[in-house]
């Protein structure tokens, strides 16, 4: 997947849809901070916020990470800030050997525009990141 603001339009997402915005051809490992592909959030109803299961697939064990999902109300580099709460620092070993996380927003702030953003990643185990819009 692209980094952030190489795809001019980000992707635009309403409850049931997923994508992946960070995949494993992109190295994060000595390339922090990387801020994946951010992705638009459709207005939902009356329901203020929204409600995003962020869910990371490493290939091995990252060690200590730092993966946090920020927000901004209009897209620019220098808007988005972290979502309070909506971090992960490790991953949990899977029986079938990968190592997973998962970060779930609910309510967040109410900015439309979201983005993974890694700042700590100290190998090159890959990372597969998808947002889901409940």
């Amino acid at each position: 997947m692209p980094a952030y603001g190489t795809n001019s339009q980000g992707i635009g997402m309403a409850p049931g849809d997923q994508a992946a915005l960070i995949a494993p051809a992109d190295t994060l490992y000595q390339k922090t901070p990387f801020y994946g592909e951010r992705i638009a959030i459709a207005p939902v109803g009356h329901r203020s916020g929204a409600r995003v299961r962020w869910e990371g697939k490493c290939s091995g064990n990252p060690g200590v990470i730092a993966v946090a999902i920020q927000e901004a109300s209009q897209d620019g580099a220098d808007f988005y800030s972290n979502i309070a709460g909506a971090t992960a620092t490790a991953a949990v070993l899977q029986g079938d050997g990968t190592y997973v996380f998962s970060i779930d927003e609910i309510d967040a702030g109410g900015g439309v525009f979201r983005r993974p953003a890694v700042t700590a990643w100290p190998n090159n185990v890959t990372l597969t990141l998808t947002a889901t819009v409940q």
